[in-house]
Order: C-alpha cells, then sequence, then structure tokens
C-alpha cells in the first residue's frame, strides 16, 4: 500500500484549516441592494381569494382588483406599494392604490399560481382601517389578530393588522418599476411587478408567509 504525504505550510485558521481564512471575510459593498428578502405576512389571514376581494373593498374599488388582460399588463406601470405615512386623501392612497393586492409567493413564480390576493395595509392605523375599510378591518381582526396574539414579538402582536414584516426598504425600490403579467409557463426568474408583494424579490425565491 503506498502513502502519499502532503504539506501545507500557512497559519492554521480557527476552523483548523491552512490558506485563505474564509471566517474574516465580509459582505462586499457592490453587492448591497441587489436583492431584498421581501415583504413576510406572518398571518395567514391576510391572503384572500378574489371573489374574498371583491366582497371587502368598497364598490370604487372593487373594479381595481379586477384580473387585466396580457395587453393591458404588459409594459404597464402599476400603483406602488404604499410607503409610511401614506393614508387616504389628498396627496395619499387613491383608488388606484388598493388596499388589496395581487399576491406571489416563489412556488406561485415556479409551479402553478393560486391568483391570491393579499390585504396590505401598510401606512394606515387600526382606527383608519376600521373607518376607510370596516369590512377588510373585520376579516383580519376575526383571521389574522388571534394568529398574531400568539406571536413572541411584541411589535407584531401590537400592530397585528400589519404584515409581519412590512419591509419599507423594498416598497421604496419598487416604485416606478414596469410590471409584467405572471409567466405562462414556469421560471425561475422574473421581472419585478411594482404592485405585487411578494415573499422574496430575489430571483431564485422560496415561499413564504
Amino acid at each position: 500500500m503506498n502513502v502519499t504525504l502532503s504539506e501545507q505550510q500557512g497559519e492554521i485558521h480557527a476552523d483548523l484549516t491552512v490558506g485563505a481564512n474564509i471566517a474574516s471575510t465580509q459582505s462586499l459593498q457592490a453587492n448591497a441592494s441587489l436583492s431584498n428578502r421581501g415583504v413576510q405576512l406572518f398571518g395567514a389571514g391576510f391572503i384572500v381569494t378574489e371573489i374574498e376581494a371583491n366582497a371587502l373593498l368598497p364598490t370604487q374599488q372593487a373594479a381595481s382588483t379586477a384580473p387585466r388582460t396580457h395587453a393591458q399588463a404588459e409594459g404597464a406601470v402599476l400603483p406602488p406599494l404604499p410607503r409610511a405615512g401614506e393614508g387616504w386623501g389628498e396627496g395619499g392612497r387613491t383608488a388606484e392604490h388598493s388596499v388589496i393586492r395581487e399576491y406571489r409567493n416563489g412556488r406561485d413564480l415556479t409551479e402553478s399560481a393560486r391568483n391570491v390576493k393579499v390585504i396590505d395595509l401598510f401606512g394606515l392605523g387600526a382606527d383608519e382601517v376600521r373607518k376607510l375599510y370596516p369590512a377588510i378591518y373585520q376579516h383580519v381582526l376575526e383571521r389574522v389578530k388571534p394568529e398574531r396574539d400568539q406571536n413572541a414579538r411584541a411589535s407584531r402582536r401590537n400592530n397585528w393588522w400589519l404584515f409581519g414584516e412590512t419591509n419599507p426598504k423594498l416598497r421604496d425600490q419598487l416604485r416606478g418599476l414596469p410590471a409584467t403579467s405572471p409567466p405562462s409557463k414556469p421560471r425561475n426568474t422574473a421581472r419585478s411587478n411594482s404592485s405585487t408583494p411578494a415573499s422574496c424579490r430575489t430571483t431564485n425565491s422560496s415561499p413564504s408567509h
């Protein structure tokens, strides 16, 4: 039996290796803001079907949630996700800035889309939601709050009508981006839709609720 020995000289690192000190690597600043984890709901009750959405929205907003044709969607610039402090009224959310939006996660993009929507109340306080959208408020109160009351993080319990992770940074990054219709065949990359909250905004996204 032949045994071949090799020798390598250098500093031994904490992981008992010799050579490049991988443990001391730092993030590349050039990679900053190239990907984003996306919003995280922390409440399955935020997700609604199209029928549920139309029943919850005021009459003047229900039409804005109707499915659009490919021709209508391709190349269109959709209303951006609302940012902090944007409410209903002048300078704030209009009928086009619906609080119920298309919702896609990674599995919707790579497999069969569920064609569901999501209630996004970011920028609104609980009292504003109750006044402006009483049906939506009641829906979230009954279907989201009980789950949130059991959450270990106080901010999620106290802000039960909002996503667990609202991700204001993502909302700013998506403003003004063009939108596309959902892909007809599964694929791992997709152009960003500025009005569609997603659980992950990287090209290889994974489902998260």
